[in-house]
């Protein structure tokens, strides 16, 4: 049967993304992250998730964004500014860090998006739909059976771990937090980073295991 059919508890969903242009200091070029022609395959893809989900769901296709103006491959986006504290932190210690990708910071701006239950966060280089409406249908059959699980759940992350970090930031699930993301500006704040120990004598972050289907 289709997943309208099934029950689904309302639920507020952004599927993000980002487009904002900041200076790469590792070769002074200035550099754009919203990947060119890549948002017309982004959005594409999210408008087809948007159609999978039950119609009892509140999704939106968001950007991080500094354009106050959607772009116009993906016209009916929700522009969110990144936060004005959050941009000065975030350019003072990718500084210290010698970070080569500031986004990582910037992309923390996702959890204060306290307007919606969870937000699903993909890059614009990661295909959200690779095989066409099938997939679609696929994914969105998934995220009915576990968001709700989710959202009663005490986990406010979900993701990989990179080789060059604890998180790969192209790829996110969060439930966004205020307590949370005041938590992490004073992380930032303080930057108490070393290449050899990572943040705060603490690199590798807490593992949980994965929600049961």
């Amino acid at each position: 049967p289709s997943i309208h059919h099934l029950p689904a508890p309302s639920l507020r969903l952004a599927l993000a993304g980002v487009s904002v242009a900041k200076e790469h200091d590792s070769d002074a070029r200035r550099t754009r992250h919203d990947f060119g022609c890549a948002m017309v395959g982004w959005c594409a893809g999210a408008r087809k998730i948007r159609h999978a989900l039950p119609p009892e769901w509140s999704v939106t296709i968001a950007l991080l964004s500094e354009a106050s103006e959607p772009p116009e491959d993906c016209a009916e986006a929700r522009m969110h500014p990144v936060p004005a504290r959050l941009s000065a932190l975030s350019s003072r210690c990718q500084a210290i860090t010698k970070d080569p990708f500031p986004l990582g910071f910037l992309k923390f701006a996702l959890v204060e998006w306290t307007m919606y239950d969870a937000v699903l966060f993909t890059d614009q280089d990661v295909d959200l739909v690779e095989h066409g409406d099938s997939s679609a249908a696929q994914l969105a059959s998934h995220f009915v059976r576990m968001l709700p699980r989710l959202l009663r759940s005490t986990i406010e992350f979900m993701g990989t771990p990179s080789d060059g970090a604890p998180v790969n930031t192209g790829v996110m699930l969060i439930r966004p937090n205020l307590t949370t993301y005041s938590s992490g500006l004073a992380v930032l704040e303080q930057c108490d980073f070393t290449s050899g120990r990572g943040w705060q004598l603490g690199d590798e972050g807490t593992r949980r295991p994965p929600l049961q289907d």
